[in-house]
């Protein structure tokens, strides 16, 4: 049976990354700016000296706290990142393959079982790993799946279904 690759965590897997990223690099842009600007962050009112002072403090406050969660989740997303493309491309992974049975898809989460493993994931679960949502997946599909375990979670590194 042939298997065609759909998910492989080296080609696709910085995309939630990078949402995580150019959304705290807009957040602490914003916050840098109201460093610089206090009055963007007051009501339409006049803003006295004192009042500026004070906004002015939160702005950089806000923009360094945002700069430092920024660059923690940055170097934390590429290490998760060159770990997984290297367990895929090492074939160090647990490998599992059948029919999808139990398949279960809500809103928010998905969750089926191959052979006898287990996966359950969100839409918005940040994992580094393969969560799109009800596009290849389906009850009876026959996949091939590369993982790893996690804290207490399956990881799929690799995503493979029958033509």
């Amino acid at each position: 049976m042939a298997f065609e690759t759909v998910y492989e965590v080296g080609r696709d897997g910085w995309s939630e990354s990078v949402f995580m990223i150019i959304t705290g690099m807009l957040l602490t842009a914003f916050l840098g700016v109201g460093a610089l600007r206090p009055q963007m962050f007051a009501p339409r009112k006049a803003v006295g000296r004192e009042e500026q002072g004070c906004l002015r403090a939160f702005a950089i406050f806000g923009a360094a706290f945002s700069a430092t969660i920024l660059m923690v989740s940055t170097i934390s997303a590429s290490s998760r990142y060159s770990e997984f493309s290297a367990i895929s491309r090492g074939g160090t992974c647990e490998i599992v393959q059948g029919p999808v049975r139990d398949y279960r898809m809500t809103h928010r989460r998905e969750q089926f079982r191959v052979a006898d493993v287990r996966f359950d994931y969100g839409r918005y679960d940040i994992t580094g790993g393969f969560n799109d949502h009800g596009r290849y997946i389906s009850e009876g599909a026959n996949v091939r799946i590369c993982y790893v375990e996690r804290l207490g979670r399956r990881v799929i590194l690799q995503l493979a279904v029958a033509q």
